[in-house]
């Protein structure tokens, strides 16, 4: 029973993982439409989105 319920937990924190990994992709390809006026902001979800 833990051993399914740390599953579910890991499962759960991985989708959400996913999730937010989308978004800051999604992020940056509205960012780099403004690249030349947004060098920083793009720069900033660069690096969270490759650590």
């Amino acid at each position: 029973m833990i051993k399914r319920q740390s599953n579910m937990d890991y499962n759960q924190k991985r989708e959400r993982c996913g999730q937010y990994m989308e978004a800051l992709e999604e992020e940056r390809r509205k960012i780099h439409v403004f690249q030349r006026e947004l060098p920083l902001c793009l720069d900033l979800v660069n690096q969270e989105v490759h650590k």
